[in-house]
């Protein structure tokens, strides 16, 4: 697999494949990630990848609880483990970690690229007419022209959610790590603050683009990224959790690649 980075989401108790871009209507109360049962009814994958720093696409599958098998396009065809703690592709073996409590969806790192994966809210199952505070972690890399940041720390998420959707924000701070300008690596702290806002919500929970801003102590930030590629979508029922990966860049040599899994508070 090629993608830098992706989203794998399952919506629990949907039968058949969506088209790219997915919908339909979901069952009335997904399971958590690690239990939903041999019995489970089969779970819609839906596959949001970013290519590149200015490519984003979907893919979709369906998973079988009973044989753990997944069917689908090829980048989703393939088995999890009993536990759902590793899924093997055509791509090979990929772990998956748990990450700020969350119960419906796990993070994985493989060979490059990151993401989330975990059973989506769905349409019909998201709240309605109200806001919603999350919590959780992210992990991030930056390229500032003058060195690459290797760092991670907390994220933060408010949704409000309509009728139909809504809109979400998205706060990556706390960030500490490495930084390496190609002739020595040091450690640092609070390097810089990832701003994500007016991302839409759709009915099935899942959202993109936005404003973004990139401030902290790099040599290159910026108070509106041009280029903003973000995929987000809503974990288990009444959206209990939000996840999603982004790639952020501007034309002064900006880049931003990160991925976060938060829990509602």
């Amino acid at each position: 697999m090629t993608d830098v980075m992706r989203i794998l989401a399952p919506v629990a108790g949907l039968l058949g494949l969506a088209a790219c871009g997915g919908g339909g209507s979901s069952a009335t109360l997904p399971g958590s990630f690690g239990n939903l049962g041999m019995d489970a009814p089969p779970s819609q994958l839906s596959e949001l990848r970013l290519n590149s720093l200015t490519s984003a696409g979907r893919d979709s599958g369906t998973l079988n609880h009973s044989t753990t098998s997944i069917s689908g396009q090829t980048d989703l065809s393939g088995t999890l483990n009993a536990d759902y703690s590793q899924v093997t592709t055509l791509g090979g073996v990929v772990t998956l970690s748990k990450s700020a409590g969350a119960v419906y969806a796990r993070v994985f790192d493989d060979a490059g690229q990151i993401g989330v994966i975990g059973v989506v809210t769905g349409s019909g199952n998201l709240p309605t007419d109200t806001t919603a505070n999350y919590s959780g972690a992210s992990t991030v890399t930056i390229n500032d022209t003058a060195a690459l940041y290797e760092l991670s720390g907390n994220a933060s998420v408010t949704a409000n959610f309509g009728a139909s959707g809504g809109t979400a924000s998205v706060t990556l701070n706390g960030l500490n790590g490495t930084r390496d300008d190609g002739g020595s690596v040091t450690n640092v702290s609070n390097a810089a603050t990832i701003l994500i806002t007016g991302s839409a919500i759709n009915a099935q929970g899942e959202f993109t683009g936005g404003t973004a801003s990139v401030t902290g102590s790099l040599a290159v930030t910026s108070n509106n990224v041009a280029t903003v590629r973000h995929v987000g979508q809503t974990f288990g029922p009444d959206a209990a959790e939000i996840g999603g990966v982004l790639g952020l860049s501007n034309s002064a040599g900006l880049q931003v690649q990160g991925r976060y899994l938060t829990t509602k508070n």
